[in-house]
């Protein structure tokens, strides 16, 4: 049995932020946050991410709205190079927190019923480049983690 199927939900919780805020780390993003899809509201729960500013973020969002809620709606992932100049972008959280967003990268997460049950969102390539193709290869490549995490924390 792992570690974190043994582990409290504070522990477990905590090994799904380091995956989270790691991936972020190893692609050079300013932020990163994992919105789970919260079918019951039509929402997407923030389930990890860094408050802005020392802005509490809302709990949900609208499932349909922004680059988040378009990679789940086309279960396909999503590179933006200039946030302020596409129109999926929702720029709430930057005019609350200061947090100025440039660019981003949103990949859908399948589940065991090939459902999407939620997005990776990482926001700022450190270093301007963009996001890449092989930066959506390294965040598959840790879903079945973040799936055994988000399992075990449910």
């Amino acid at each position: 049995m792992a570690m974190a199927d043994r582990a409290d939900p504070e522990d477990r919780r905590r090994e799904l932020e380091e995956l989270v805020f790691g991936l972020g780390e190893r692609l050079r993003a300013e932020r990163a946050s994992l919105f789970c899809v919260d079918e019951t509201r039509d929402t997407f729960r923030i389930e990890v991410a860094r408050p802005e500013g020392g802005l509490e973020l809302d709990a949900h969002i609208p499932m349909l709205r922004g680059i988040v809620g378009h990679a789940w709606f086309t279960g396909k992932p999503v590179h933006v190079g200039d946030a302020y100049g596409d129109p999926r972008f929702c720029a709430d959280v930057d005019r609350a927190s200061g947090f100025r967003t440039r660019s981003v990268l949103a990949v859908p997460i399948y589940g065991g019923s090939d459902d999407v049950v939620a997005v990776l969102e990482l926001l700022n390539h450190r270093e301007g480049a963009g996001f890449t193709d092989a930066d959506v290869e390294e965040v598959r490549a840790s879903v079945p983690e973040l799936l055994r995490l988000l399992d075990a924390a449910a």
